[in-house]
């Protein structure tokens, strides 16, 4: 490489670094008189990443980066490859099959009666189904990435009403919630210095909306119908997020690296008139990687993760109150030992575990060719804050088939 070529490309570095330092400035946290929306915590849902208990900033390649830090682009080895996957999750236990058996079945009073005095009162019960076609190519002659995808996800949740406290009947009602979100994705990444730092830009447009259903469980069984309805506007929006990859030159053995990610850079206001705002705050995510080198066809890899430094995504209680997630609630720390290494990068054979907020997580994945993958995860979250957990235990499997060249 000529000398004009590594100062170009070393002041384009240096810019880039200005320019991530500003970006992690503290933002300003949502105002409480808003309802703040989460976003990643709805389109980072892979489920390799979760079985590692999502501390996928430093290690995130291929698709994966398109969602988790876009400068992975340019780790991936396939120079093009176009796949789909299919996710459905669900709560851990019995309580999906025994709610289809009660509302699609001829179920006796006693068998409602029963049905509910197992359930009534129980928290919210979600499940989710998401679909994401995605493209990805390493132009490695000219040391860039390029990806870009369409996410669609709906997440429901199951909640009981009990209207007789002092006893469980037919007059008790279910709310049924769906949360829709759409998304549109394209990323590039770039590496500079024979490949020591690796930068990316992903944009994103998405759309999301609420929807709801109550009624009581008797007219629902009587009636077997459910009809969900708009329960507040589709928001629009578009946003950007902005990523580094280091990887450092001491102790090569391990091959260590770090990864800073900027999400939705400068935050988003979703407003439509005669609705609530939905503040979708700014957020800085750092995370450190190791992938040792071992002996034959076994391959490790071990990360950790620190989400949203700046404690801007607030939690809101029913009351409207917003509260900070603490220090455990942000920390996530994963491994993956893989067997029998392919040429892109991929392990035919892969099983995972980790800690997301703190909470166990672990999974395994059948991947040949790199064109199928089977991934199976089973892993805990917590929708609460610091002083209010709201722990759910999650199962969910993914199917994806693509083409590579």
């Amino acid at each position: 490489m000529t000398q004009p070529i590594r100062f170009l490309l070393r002041r384009l570095s240096l810019a880039a670094l200005a320019a991530l330092a500003v970006l992690l400035l503290p933002a300003v946290p949502a105002s409480a008189q808003t309802a703040p929306l989460d976003l990643q915590s709805f389109y980072r849902l892979d489920l390799r990443a979760l079985a590692m208990g999502n501390a996928f900033t430093p290690i995130a390649r291929g698709e994966n980066a398109l969602l988790y830090n876009p400068a992975g682009l340019v780790q991936y080895r396939l120079d093009v490859k176009i796949e789909a996957s299919a996710v459905v999750e669900g709560e851990a236990g019995p309580f999906l099959r025994d709610t289809y058996n009660v509302f699609t079945g001829s179920p006796s009073n006693q068998e409602v009666q029963d049905y509910l005095t197992k359930y009534d009162g129980t928290p919210t019960k979600y499940y989710r189904a998401q679909t994401f076609v995605n493209g990805v190519a390493n132009l490695a002659a000219f040391n860039i990435g390029l990806g870009a995808g369409l996410l669609d996800q709906k997440r429901y949740g199951l909640t009981f009403i009990d209207n007789a406290p002092a006893g469980f009947d037919a007059g008790d009602r279910l709310k049924l919630t769906e949360q829709d979100l759409n998304m549109k994705l394209a990323a590039f990444g770039l590496q500079i210095f024979e490949g020591q730092l690796l930068m990316g830009v992903a944009f994103k447009n998405f759309t999301f909306e609420d929807k709801a259903f109550v009624d009581t469980f008797g007219n629902i069984i009587a009636s077997g119908n459910v009809k969900l309805a708009t329960v507040g506007p589709k928001y629009t929006a578009s946003a950007y997020d902005v990523g580094f990859i280091w990887r450092l030159g001491v102790a090569q053995a391990l091959r260590a690296q770090v990864g800073v990610v900027a999400n939705n850079v400068g935050g988003i206001s979703l407003q439509q008139s005669g609705f609530p705002t939905r503040e979708v705050p700014a957020s800085y995510d750092f995370g450190i990687a190791i992938n040792p080198k071992l002996i034959g066809p076994i391959h490790l890899l071990a990360s950790a993760e620190y989400e949203d430094l700046s404690g801007t995504i607030k939690v809101q209680d029913a009351g409207g109150t917003d509260h900070s997630r603490s220090t455990a609630q942000r920390l996530h720390l994963g491994a993956e030992l893989g067997f029998w290494e392919t040429s892109t990068g991929n392990n035919v054979l892969n099983l995972r575990l980790g800690s997301n907020r703190g909470l166990a997580t672990y999974g395994m994945e059948l991947n040949l060719w790199s064109v199928f993958r089977l991934v199976y995860t089973r892993y805990k979250d917590d929708f609460g804050y610091d002083a209010v957990k709201d722990v759910h235990e999650f199962q969910a499997i993914q199917l994806t088939l693509g083409i590579g060249f």
